[in-house]
Order: structure tokens, then sequence, then C-alpha cells
């Protein structure tokens, strides 16, 4: 069987869809899609890519696969192997649907795609191997650092699920969460990675015209919005909420288009009261692109509309990262291409990504569901270095630490025990959005602050350098 769909597509078809079906019979061992044509990839005039996608559902409307258009892909669904971004197993008999989701057609062109879908009753691609999660070895509650936010060649990485595991170990992370755009397919490989030094976590992101959202832990496929023509998340948050799970709004101040299709938050609905957290610091900090300072803003405003929300960070990885510096002496990122072994193997242990800041995490164990319990339960900060231990205690002899809640009618202590601030560093205690105290590195690193009765509905721990740029942050202690 094979069948060809043919489309022009021009700027008015943007954030739409076209949904197809085709034919597969019995005895069918992989399916190959083929793009003909898809020109021009980039508008004449634009220096920004056409972003058209494909998503692929079974005749049990199973997810089967997800891919970014571009000129010369291929890609196949088998019964033991699948290509990036897609999911091995089955060929059941009956209609397959193909949706062709238009993300953005820069004017003046219209984009010419010719799409194949052809079946045979053959394999050609080689079995891939059934991956195992190891279970590591509990070290306990403690504090644990690692990333939530990343991309491998199953959506628009660069590197491999082996090269972002590698890499994770190189910078002596105790967690790597994997979230490929909307695609789950390569979660099981990457969680057989798992071992007792790091954890390899697995979710998706969420990638939709209007926004993205990584939910972290993610066992299934998660609809995105698959046939949404509309900006409007709810109804998705309502039954990602329903389901428990951990939900942040990535990169919410992004630039947006046209250098980063859907990137910025500008869904028209109110959804704070049904995410769980707001990644406030995605990439290096200073990146322009990113509205980092912005993203920090709208998250104390949602806290101030008295939404539970928790403070996470992402480094949006695609690749071996190289940092440099553009014209205007600010920092850009760029991706190694071809990344190998031996461009891990040169990494010094216990690098940092100059600028970057990484989760850190309360959990009562080393495990995927121990951090995923200390994202919930609010227990977590961000950081590019500095350690902070901040909690508070109420008149009344109750203590708690971050994500927890203390009587806002009684006078309360806050308490941080810092550590890793540099000299030139400032520490700051943010009340309802306001700073509330302020003081240079403390030489023993410890900081105490009195609060009145009714003075505050939460409060979060800033560290800040000499040229104001945050180095770190944590979610909130709440009175009420």
């Amino acid at each position: 069987m094979k069948q060809t769909f043919i489309h022009q597509f021009g700027p008015m078809q943007s954030k739409t869809y076209v949904e197809h079906t085709f034919n597969v019979e019995e005895g069918v061992q992989q399916i190959d899609f083929t793009l003909e044509r898809y020109d021009p990839q980039v508008s004449q005039g634009q220096c920004y890519e056409n972003q058209v996608n494909f998503t692929i559902f079974d005749p049990q409307g199973a997810f089967r696969g997800w891919r970014y258009a571009y000129q010369g892909l291929d890609f196949s669904i088998g019964a033991s192997a699948a290509s990036y971004g897609c999911v091995p197993g089955a060929l059941p008999p009956g209609e397959w649907t193909i949706i062709i989701n238009v993300f953005r057609i820069l004017p003046p062109a219209t984009l010419d795609l010719t799409l194949t879908v052809a079946t045979r009753t053959t394999q050609s691609l080689p079995a891939q191997p059934v991956y195992e999660t190891p279970a590591p070895a509990n070290k306990g509650a403690g504090w644990y650092t690692g990333d939530l936010h990343s991309h491998t060649f199953h959506s628009d990485g660069m590197w491999s699920v082996e090269h972002i595991n590698a890499f994770a170990r190189r910078l002596g992370l105790d967690f790597q969460h994997l979230s490929d755009h909307n695609t789950i397919s390569g979660n099981t490989h990457h969680r057989s990675f798992s071992d007792n030094d790091c954890l390899s976590m697995a979710g998706i992101e969420l990638t939709m015209p209007w926004g993205h959202a990584v939910v972290v832990g993610a066992e299934e496929w998660l609809d995105w919005g698959v046939r949404n023509t509309r900006p409007y998340f709810r109804p998705i948050a309502e039954q990602l909420k329903a389901a428990g799970h951990f939900v942040t709004i990535a990169h919410p101040k992004n630039v947006g288009e046209p250098s980063c299709g859907g990137c910025r938050w500008i869904f028209e609905d109110e959804i704070a009261d049904l995410v769980s957290a707001v990644e406030v610091w995605n990439g290096i900090w200073a990146l322009s692109d990113n509205n980092n300072p912005q993203g920090l803003a709208l998250y104390y405003e949602w806290l101030n509309q008295g939404h539970r929300l928790a403070v996470t960070s992402g480094t949006d990885l695609h690749g071996l990262p190289l940092i440099e510096t553009d014209e205007n002496g600010l920092p850009e990122v760029h991706w190694v291409k071809d990344v190998t072994d031996e461009h891990i193997a040169s990494i010094q242990p216990g690098t940092r990504i100059g600028g970057a800041a990484f989760n850190v995490v309360w959990a009562e164990e080393f495990s995927e569901a121990g951090i995923l319990a200390g994202l919930k339960a609010g227990r977590v900060y961000i950081s590019d270095g500095p350690r902070l231990d901040f909690t508070a205690a109420s008149h009344n002899g109750e203590r708690v630490m971050l994500g927890g809640t203390l009587p806002h009618s009684l006078p309360a202590t806050l308490k941080v025990q810092g550590e890793h601030c540099s000299p030139g560093d400032i520490v700051r205690l943010i009340a309802d959005g306001e700073v509330l105290y302020s003081a240079p590195t403390a030489e023993n690193g410890q900081y105490e602050w009195a609060l009145d009765a009714n003075q505050a509905r939460w409060c979060v721990v800033e560290v800040r350098n000499a040229q104001d740029d945050l180095r770190a942050v944590t979610s909130p202690i709440y009175f009420a």
C-alpha cells in the first residue's frame, strides 16, 4: 500500500491542522513515511524555518509517533523497531491516522508539502533491545540536584540518549529528566540508564503553538492538544491535574515568534490554579531570548494571586552546549554537532554550565517517585551553585521547610543556612514579591529574620550577584 498526501499551506494556515487516514493491512511489519517535498523550508527574506510536524495514531488511538518536518525527512514504524520519535510494536490492521500540525508558515511563502506513506510486510529496521528500568540503591532522605528539561534525537535534540546520560554523570547530577517534545519514544531507553549515582527520569514537554509545559515523570504519552486550534490550555490542564501530574510552565516569557515558535506562553485562559510550578530559569539566566527576569516576575505575580506554585529551572539542553559571547557581550548558546564519546570524556567531572541553574529537591528517598513527591510538595529551590536550607518557625513552635505553611496570625522566625555563595553576593528575603530584608553573604552562611503576624502570605529567598543576576531562588514558605 502506498498513499500520498499533497498540501499547500500559507501563513493563514498557521496554528491549524489537517487530518488524514491510511489503511494498514494484515501482516504489515513496517510503515515508511517519506517527505517527498517540503519547500521552502525557509521563506524568502526570513531567517527562521517554517514549522510543521506529524503525529501518528494506530486504529486503537494509541500514540505511535511525532516528528518535526524538514527537507529530506523519512522515518519508519516497525514491529520491533522505530525511528526516533516513534514507538515500535505490533502494527494492527485497520485505519491509521496522521495529523499534520501547521505551527507556522512565515510570509511571503506558500509551503508545498508532499508526504508519502507506504507499508511493507518485512521490517528493514534492525530490532531494538528491550530496555529495563533498574532500581538504584536508596540513599535515603536528602537534597538531590538535577535537571528537569532536556531533549534528544527523539524530538529536536542534537545528541543521543546515551550522550545526555553520560553528560549528566560528568556534571555530577543526581537526576536527569528527559522531556522530548510531544513524544515519549525515548523514555524507556533513557530510564534504563538509572544507577546508584544518577536517576534517569523521563516525561514529556507538551509543545503547543501558544506555549510549552513540561510534565515531569509522565509514564504515557499525553495529548498536548493535537487537534486544538484555539489558544486555550485549561481543558488540558484540568485533565493533567485530575491525573495527579506535576506540570511546570516552561520559559513563559521567551521572546516567542518568530525565533522560537510557540515558546512564549500566550494562552488566553487562566491556568495558574491548575499547574504545579513555573520554570523561571530556562537555559542561561542572562540570555536575552529567554527573558528569565520576566518569568520570575510572572511567578511572583501568580503567587500574589494566591496560587501555590513551586519554582523550577531547566537547562533545555538540545545537545552538548557551547556557550559563546555575541557582539553585545551577551551569552549565546550553540549545540555541538556530531557529539562523540570523546566530547563527553573531555568534560571535567563536576563541571557546571555557566549561567544555568539546576533544581535542588528534598526527597525522602533516592528514586524517581521520591524526586517527584518532593517536587509536588514544593520542596525545591533552583541554583547555579549556592546551597540554601530555608526554614521557618512559628511562635507556637511549629517548624516548616519549603512548601510548608505556618499560621498567618502568629509571628515567625525565618532562617537560612547558605553555602557556596561568592564574595559580593546578596541574600534577600522576598515577601509577597517585595524585598523585605537584604544582606551581603555572611561568613558563617547563617541568616535569620523576624516576621510579624499578618506581615506576609509567602516568602522566598533569593541570592543575587553584584550585577543583580539571579544565582538562586527558593520555592515559598506560606502563611495562611
